[in-house]
């Protein structure tokens, strides 16, 4: 049985409700053959963000598998991001309006790290149940990549956790008002392309 924690995020701008926030809920009492899941949702805000997900991994269980999520308002389908990028928008404020003043992420790590889990299996595996799906290179660089690059840099070296991202498409609760020319998915597509993606990390 693997330990795996999923983590999504609160909303922010215009996600006026966060789907990844749902399917870490929805993960949190529902199984997933072979998984044995903790769930965590991060506030979409820079204050906390490294030493929330250091006290998670540092908290006495032993997890095989990180799977961080995130929400991309305009994607049209589900990516894998590949590497984590050791740098921040110093132009995008949070969604307390903060702006944090350091572009590294890490002071002296890398310029960027690559994600630990098999991005293409998993990529594949969400194509193989009738979903889209790719692998990105570019997570960009706000929260997601912010979250993605701290915590590849804690497990970098030093342990054997796996840990990867998914960035997922809007569904029909994302936008409060929807904008024109969005693709958007079911709540249960979201759930099915995450189990496809969990079912490949076993």
């Amino acid at each position: 049985m693997h330990n795996t924690l999923i983590s999504g995020f609160g909303p922010y701008d215009s996600v006026h409700n966060n789907p990844t926030m749902r399917l870490a809920a929805h993960f949190a009492v529902n199984s997933v053959p072979g998984h044995n899941i903790t769930t965590f949702v991060f506030p979409v805000t820079y204050a906390g963000v490294a030493s929330s997900m250091r006290t998670i991994l540092h908290a006495g269980k032993k997890f095989d598998t990180v799977l961080m999520l995130g929400a991309n308002p305009i994607a049209s389908d589900w990516r894998l991001e590949r590497y984590g990028v050791n740098q921040n928008d110093l132009n995008a404020a949070d969604a307390e309006g903060k702006f944090i003043y350091s572009q590294k992420i890490v002071e002296g790590a890398p310029d960027r790290l690559e994600s630990t889990i098999n991005c293409d299996a998993a990529a594949a595996a969400i194509r193989a149940v009738g979903l889209p799906a790719s692998v990105s290179e570019d997570a960009g660089r706000y929260l997601c990549n912010h979250l993605l690059f701290v915590t590849l840099s804690m497990l970098f070296e030093h342990s054997s956790i796996r840990a990867g991202f998914l960035h997922v498409p809007p569904d029909e609760l994302t936008y409060a008002k929807v904008p024109d020319g969005v693709t958007m998915y079911s709540f249960a597509e979201h759930v099915r392309a995450v189990e496809a993606v969990l079912a490949s990390l076993i």
